[in-house]
Protein backbone atom coordinates (compact mmCIF):
# COMPACT_ATOMS: atom_id res chain seq x y z
CA UNK A 1 0.00 0.00 0.00
CA UNK A 2 1.57 3.43 -0.96
CA UNK A 3 2.26 5.51 2.23
CA UNK A 4 -0.25 8.23 1.61
CA UNK A 5 -3.08 5.74 1.35
CA UNK A 6 -1.96 4.29 4.30
CA UNK A 7 -1.68 7.51 6.25
CA UNK A 8 -5.11 8.73 4.88
CA UNK A 9 -6.82 5.69 5.92
CA UNK A 10 -5.04 5.91 9.36
CA UNK A 11 -6.76 9.39 9.68
CA UNK A 12 -9.83 8.32 8.37
CA UNK A 13 -10.35 5.29 10.29
CA UNK A 14 -8.99 7.46 13.81
CA UNK A 15 -11.78 10.05 13.59
CA UNK A 16 -14.35 7.65 12.98
CA UNK A 17 -13.20 5.36 15.73
CA UNK A 18 -12.25 7.86 18.73
CA UNK A 19 -15.79 9.01 18.68
CA UNK A 20 -17.20 5.47 19.05
CA UNK A 21 -14.46 4.47 21.40
CA UNK A 22 -13.61 1.55 18.63
CA UNK A 23 -10.68 -0.06 20.07
CA UNK A 24 -10.41 -2.83 17.62
CA UNK A 25 -10.98 -0.49 14.20
CA UNK A 26 -8.47 1.32 15.33
CA UNK A 27 -5.64 -1.53 17.07
CA UNK A 28 -6.12 -2.83 13.60
CA UNK A 29 -4.42 -0.22 11.99
CA UNK A 30 -0.90 -1.12 13.90
CA UNK A 31 1.18 -4.06 13.17
CA UNK A 32 1.38 -6.73 15.90
CA UNK A 33 4.97 -5.87 17.48
CA UNK A 34 4.37 -2.28 16.57
CA UNK A 35 5.82 0.82 18.83
CA UNK A 36 3.47 3.29 19.87
CA UNK A 37 4.77 5.92 22.26
CA UNK A 38 1.45 8.03 23.22
CA UNK A 39 3.14 10.88 25.25
CA UNK A 40 6.89 12.08 24.29
CA UNK A 41 7.74 12.18 28.06
CA UNK A 42 6.36 8.68 28.77
CA UNK A 43 7.02 4.92 28.16
CA UNK A 44 4.54 3.36 25.96
CA UNK A 45 1.27 2.07 27.64
CA UNK A 46 -0.02 -1.40 26.57
CA UNK A 47 -3.65 -1.35 26.53
CA UNK A 48 -3.73 2.33 26.45
CA UNK A 49 -6.49 2.70 24.21
CA UNK A 50 -9.06 1.02 26.13
CA UNK A 51 -7.95 2.81 29.29
CA UNK A 52 -8.78 6.54 27.69
CA UNK A 53 -11.59 5.46 26.02
CA UNK A 54 -12.82 3.73 29.51
CA UNK A 55 -12.62 7.30 30.77
CA UNK A 56 -14.27 9.37 28.21
CA UNK A 57 -17.69 10.01 27.82
CA UNK A 58 -17.79 11.50 24.57
CA UNK A 59 -15.50 12.80 21.71
CA UNK A 60 -14.98 15.43 18.86
CA UNK A 61 -12.28 14.86 16.49
CA UNK A 62 -10.86 15.77 13.96
CA UNK A 63 -7.55 14.99 11.38
CA UNK A 64 -6.08 16.82 9.17
CA UNK A 65 -4.05 15.90 5.48
CA UNK A 66 -1.30 13.90 6.06
CA UNK A 67 2.02 15.02 4.95
CA UNK A 68 4.41 12.21 3.34
CA UNK A 69 7.77 11.50 2.68
CA UNK A 70 8.84 8.20 1.99
CA UNK A 71 7.17 4.96 4.59
CA UNK A 72 6.34 8.04 6.85
CA UNK A 73 4.30 10.47 7.54
CA UNK A 74 2.87 13.49 10.02
CA UNK A 75 -0.54 13.61 10.52
CA UNK A 76 -1.99 16.43 12.63
CA UNK A 77 -5.13 15.98 14.82
CA UNK A 78 -7.23 17.98 17.23
CA UNK A 79 -10.47 16.66 19.89
CA UNK A 80 -12.73 18.13 22.49
CA UNK A 81 -13.70 15.34 25.02
CA UNK A 82 -16.06 15.26 27.70
CA UNK A 83 -14.63 12.94 30.65
CA UNK A 84 -16.75 10.59 32.06
CA UNK A 85 -16.15 12.38 35.43
CA UNK A 86 -17.71 15.62 33.93
CA UNK A 87 -14.11 17.48 33.16
CA UNK A 88 -13.45 18.75 29.48
CA UNK A 89 -10.73 18.77 27.84
CA UNK A 90 -9.19 19.99 24.03
CA UNK A 91 -6.18 18.38 22.99
CA UNK A 92 -3.69 19.48 19.67
CA UNK A 93 -1.31 17.34 18.55
CA UNK A 94 0.41 15.63 15.79
CA UNK A 95 1.41 11.61 15.49
CA UNK A 96 4.15 10.76 13.62
CA UNK A 97 4.31 7.34 11.84
CA UNK A 98 5.99 5.17 9.48
CA UNK A 99 4.04 2.51 7.99
CA UNK A 100 5.68 -0.96 6.32
CA UNK A 101 4.58 -2.40 2.95
CA UNK A 102 1.05 -3.68 3.55
CA UNK A 103 -0.23 -0.11 5.37
CA UNK A 104 0.38 -0.93 8.84
CA UNK A 105 1.63 1.44 11.27
CA UNK A 106 4.96 -0.20 12.76
CA UNK A 107 5.84 3.27 14.76
CA UNK A 108 3.93 6.39 16.06
CA UNK A 109 5.35 8.98 18.34
CA UNK A 110 2.46 11.13 19.67
CA UNK A 111 2.97 14.71 20.62
CA UNK A 112 0.03 16.65 22.04
CA UNK A 113 -0.72 19.50 24.65
CA UNK A 114 -4.29 19.46 26.66
CA UNK A 115 -5.94 22.13 27.88
CA UNK A 116 -7.99 20.52 30.99
CA UNK A 117 -11.17 21.96 32.50
CA UNK A 118 -12.17 20.08 35.45
CA UNK A 119 -15.04 22.26 36.57
CA UNK A 120 -18.25 20.79 35.22
CA UNK A 121 -19.82 22.73 32.29
CA UNK A 122 -16.47 23.83 30.84
CA UNK A 123 -15.29 27.38 30.03
CA UNK A 124 -18.71 28.43 29.21
CA UNK A 125 -19.21 27.89 33.28
CA UNK A 126 -16.29 29.91 34.44
CA UNK A 127 -16.57 32.66 32.18
CA UNK A 128 -19.76 32.78 34.10
CA UNK A 129 -18.64 32.83 37.03
CA UNK A 130 -15.86 35.09 36.74
CA UNK A 131 -18.91 37.88 35.82
CA UNK A 132 -20.96 36.97 38.74
CA UNK A 133 -17.89 37.10 41.25
CA UNK A 134 -17.07 40.45 39.34
CA UNK A 135 -20.95 41.91 40.03
CA UNK A 136 -20.54 41.18 43.67
CA UNK A 137 -17.00 42.73 43.86
CA UNK A 138 -18.95 45.93 42.19
CA UNK A 139 -21.78 45.66 44.73
CA UNK A 140 -20.01 45.36 47.78
CA UNK A 141 -18.79 48.98 46.87
CA UNK A 142 -21.92 50.11 45.57
CA UNK A 143 -24.56 51.68 47.92
CA UNK A 144 -28.10 49.86 48.03
CA UNK A 145 -29.11 46.45 48.32
CA UNK A 146 -30.57 46.49 44.85
CA UNK A 147 -26.75 46.29 43.64
CA UNK A 148 -26.07 43.29 46.40
CA UNK A 149 -29.14 41.13 45.80
CA UNK A 150 -28.91 41.29 41.87
CA UNK A 151 -24.80 40.33 42.01
CA UNK A 152 -26.28 37.35 44.72
CA UNK A 153 -28.96 36.67 41.86
CA UNK A 154 -26.20 36.26 39.10
CA UNK A 155 -23.36 34.18 41.29
CA UNK A 156 -26.30 31.68 41.69
CA UNK A 157 -27.54 31.69 37.90
CA UNK A 158 -23.92 31.30 37.42
CA UNK A 159 -23.87 28.48 39.48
Amino acid sequence: MDTRQAAQRWAEVWERGWPRHDVAAISGLYAQDAFWQQDPFRDPEPGYLARVFAEEESAHCRFGSPVVDGDQAAVPWSAQTRLANGETEDLAGVSLLRFRADGLVVEERDFWNRRLDRRPGGWLRVCRLAFAYRAIYIASYAKGSTAAVAAAAALQAAG
